[in-house]
């Protein structure tokens, strides 16, 4: 009994040799593709959508018709205030020639000096008036150009959201103004990740980082370390780092998953 007590109080230790751990200093951090530009392209004046040109999936230049507009109030604002305009610039010249003759019946003194700057002060309130109607009719004609909806730059069309007959509304008469169409420009990927604070101070701009995209497994791409935003953030105390990766053939996709290693 008691050489039974004895050996079950015996402690047994596994004992194993110790090895140094290798470690490669390499991390691998997730992210997201995002356009080189993105925009949504809407109206810049109102009316109705005449035609579109191009949808989803059509590659387009800067400057290529994306739409035309029917504007029939424009149209006819346009045509009130030209009409004025010529109207206002014959009085003008009405008035130009009746100071004209105030000037040499007052050196004659004929006329009041008071009745010579009535004539001068009509000219030039008249001179106001052409000068708002010039202002108002170019507006117009501005308005009138806004007809036609044209890419802002060369991209890739991923969104259309009008159609032919529908009411348009200027971005900037309104908040609640529809986006046409939505232009994605994809020749370079920014891929953004966030970089962890330990390893923050390691990041130099301009040099090579691997990056490997989901929908290529086992494929990787080269990509350059740009930018970053100089501040840690608060919350989670990483850095925000873009990485550009070239995309001329447009095989990647925005918005897609990557991963910089």
């Amino acid at each position: 009994m008691r050489r039974a007590t004895t050996e079950g109080a015996v402690v047994t230790f596994n004992v194993v040799a110790s090895s140094a751990v290798l470690t490669s200093g390499e991390i691998s951090l997730p992210g997201s593709a995002q356009a080189f530009m993105d925009t949504a392209i809407y109206a810049r004046t109102n009316g109705y959508l005449k035609s579109w040109k191009v949808d989803i999936g059509a590659h387009v230049k800067q400057g290529d018709v994306l739409a035309e507009i029917e504007t029939p109030e424009v149209d006819r604002q346009l045509e009130q205030t030209r009409a004025d305009l010529k109207n206002a610039q014959a009085n003008l010249i009405s008035l130009a020639i009746n100071a004209t003759r105030a000037e040499g019946l007052f050196k004659t003194k004929t006329i009041s000096g008071q009745e010579k700057d009535q004539a001068t002060t009509d000219l030039a309130g008249k001179h106001a008036l052409v000068d708002a109607g010039q202002a108002n009719v170019q507006r117009l004609e501005q308005l009138k150009a806004f007809e036609k909806v044209v890419a802002p730059f060369d991209g890739v069309i991923i969104a259309r959201s009008t159609d032919v007959g529908a009411l348009i509304q200027s971005s900037g008469d309104t908040s609640s103004a529809k986006e046409l169409f939505h232009l994605a420009d994809n020749h370079i990927l920014r891929i953004y990740f966030s970089v962890p604070e330990i390893y923050a101070a390691t990041v130099k701009h301009d040099e090579e980082a691997m990056i490997t995209f989901d929908a290529f497994p086992g494929e990787k791409f080269t990509g350059t370390l740009i930018r970053d935003s100089a501040a840690l953030d608060p919350l989670s105390h990483t850095l925000n780092v873009e990485a550009d990766v070239q995309n001329p053939s447009g095989r990647l996709f925005p918005g897609g998953y990557a991963r910089c290693i």
